[in-house]
């Protein structure tokens, strides 16, 4: 049995392209602006979280994570995409977003399927470290 998602919509993402940024290796990273590949457009089910405030804290405000994507690794592996933390996300439906991949976790562990059927991308809106 193949999981599907609920109300898919369409999301574009740009992925960091590491060939062609100059880097940092001392500091681990990009130099100017990072580099980023052809914008990959897939369809995902989109969670937004309630809570968007910020959370101060004793070293500054850290960051909350805003929501997550799921996509089918199927449909990830038949675009040849890979999500990486770092990725840009630039649209969501018909909203134009400055997004960014924050972490990643493998879901939907079927026995037929051999593996997680699933990928949830937390996004967030400040560009983390990569």
């Amino acid at each position: 049995m193949e999981p599907d998602l609920v109300h898919p919509i369409p999301v574009e993402i740009e992925q960091i392209d590491k060939g062609s940024t100059e880097w940092d290796g001392d500091a681990r990273e990009a130099i100017r602006t990072v580099a980023r590949t052809a914008v990959k457009k897939l369809n995902a089910q989109i969670s937004w979280s309630v809570k968007d405030d910020p959370n101060p804290e004793k070293m500054g405000i850290s960051e909350e994570t805003r929501g997550y994507l799921l996509f089918k690794k199927k449909d990830l592996s038949g675009e040849s995409v890979t999500i990486n933390r770092g990725d840009k996300i630039s649209k969501i439906g018909y909203d134009i977003v400055e997004l960014y991949v924050t972490g990643l976790t493998p879901v939907g562990h079927y026995p037929d399927q051999g593996g997680a059927s699933l990928l949830i991308a937390y996004f967030g809106d400040r560009n983390p470290r990569t």
